[in-house]
């Protein structure tokens, strides 16, 4: 799903410097090929169809479904022209269009359904009001446009955040802790358009740390990505909304395989700094911030893996059983082609427990010597390790200066130091170890 918003973007991208293009999808993702064309200003583009799937068939089978478009895509590449009369409807983004709705909240909230204003629950209702009001928690212009959330490539206003945060409950309080996060999403290092789009059980993980954890009551111990935390909770409902009624990501458009119930509500947590091992900074001051700035992290990841290890009672014996579980959890299958190449922010992004990081303590580690430790043990021989092609490891081996043998034992990311371990949650040894899809990125939070 992902490739194939990209493949649009990028197919009209040369378009519009003169290059002709035609773009080849299967059935099960024209319509959001056709979503993203139309996202990007183009209605009327060239495209061929071609029955879905294309892979994990006979090579028979893809020659006959090639030889069947054939024809149409010889055509298209000599005579396809746009449709002049095919303009694309344009809205300015600010201020908002506004709109009058009889009946009571049941029946209207039936009605923003049926036009995929909400995702399907029932929401507060955004009257001008509530939108006024929510608009006194910041100081930044309610015209201002933070960026286009793909794939429709909605452009997103303040304005448009303190709706959506209308929506899912917030407090005015909380729309400079929400705007930093849309800010840090839309960074082409975390792909929202890929994880609005992909067939992956994708979602938003989002990281808080510094003051604004205590001021607006952030949980980060017990539970705290789970239900009855009220500031969690709405604050990941709200970026859940606008990544599918701004981006356009409903069902047919997110082509994600099966979803989750985090496509509703997004993992927020805060990091428990009161927890922290001895001698530890937060995860936020380990990326480059300041102790009393106010921080947020944002990646987009796959569905968490929680490994509990009650039995253990030494480090080793943890991260030993540790590395089985991250063998699961998708990371190895796909980050070789992250290590060979120069993006080294994609990576793993790890929730201990603070009772599980006493070990850490007890060991005499800070945060380098615990990722360093975490990054040796946790490293797994290749010949374990499926679904990496030959020019992944050429690029590998040249990286480390090393010769690949089956026997060469694969680490997590490039560095220890690229690891990031945050520290949130309960009593019990766990750990949930999030793949990534893209990269991570953080902002400061403002007023």
């Amino acid at each position: 799903g992902s490739c194939t918003s990209w493949l649009v973007v990028d197919q009209l991208q040369m378009e519009k410097v003169g290059v002709p293009t035609l773009t080849i999808v299967t059935s099960a993702f024209s319509s959001l090929a056709d979503n993203t064309a139309a996202g990007e200003g183009a209605p009327s583009w060239c495209k061929a169809v071609i029955e879905h799937p294309v892979g994990g068939i006979s090579a028979e089978q893809v020659h006959a479904n090639v030889d069947k478009i054939w024809p149409e895509i010889k055509s298209k590449l000599i005579n396809w022209k746009p449709q002049d009369s095919v303009a694309s409807a344009t809205e300015k983004p600010y201020p908002l269009r506004t709109f009058k709705v009889k009946g009571d909240e049941a029946t209207i909230n039936e009605f923003m359904a049926r036009r995929h204003y909400t995702m399907s629950l029932p929401v507060i209702l955004p009257t001008k009001e509530r939108v006024a009001k929510m608009l006194t928690g910041t100081t930044r212009a309610p015209s201002e446009v933070l960026g286009k959330v793909g794939p429709r490539d909605g452009v997103l206003t303040v304005e448009l955040v303190a709706v959506h945060a209308v929506m899912a409950g917030c407090k005015p309080e909380y729309m400079p802790a929400i705007i930093a996060a849309c800010e840090a999403l839309l960074d082409p290092a975390v792909n929202w358009r890929g994880c609005n789009t992909s067939t992956g059980s994708l979602t938003m993980l989002i990281v808080y740390n510094g003051p604004i954890v205590k001021k607006l009551g952030i949980a980060s111990g017990s539970g705290a990505a789970g239900a009855s935390q009220p500031v969690n909770n709405r604050i990941g409902y709200c970026l859940s909304l606008i990544a599918e009624v701004v981006g356009g990501s409903f069902p047919g458009v997110d082509m994600s395989n099966l979803g989750a119930p985090s496509d509703l509500v997004a993992w927020v947590v805060g990091e428990d700094e009161m927890h922290l091992p001895k001698g530890w900074d937060s995860f936020a001051v380990s990326r480059g911030f300041g102790k009393d700035q106010s921080v947020v992290t944002v990646a987009g990841v796959y569905p968490g893996i929680d490994h509990m290890d009650h039995s253990a009672t030494t480090l080793d014996r943890y991260l030993e059983g540790f590395r089985s579980v991250s063998g699961m959890g998708g990371v190895f299958r796909t980050h070789i082609g992250y290590l060979g190449t120069d993006n080294t922010n994609i990576t793993p992004l790890i929730i201990f427990s603070p009772e599980l990081l006493n070990f850490a303590s007890s060991n005499g580690l800070d945060r380098a010597a615990f990722q360093k430790l975490f990054w040796e043990k946790t490293s797994l021989p290749l010949k374990y390790l499926a679904g990496i092609n030959q020019s992944q490891l050429d690029i590998f081996a040249k990286r480390y200066g090393i010769e690949i043998t089956p026997d060469t034992m694969i680490p997590q990311t490039m560095a220890p130091e690229d690891l990031c371990i945050i520290v949130s949650g309960g009593m019990g040894k766990h750990a949930h170890m999030f793949t990534p899809f893209g990269g991570c990125a953080s902002r400061v939070i403002g007023n």
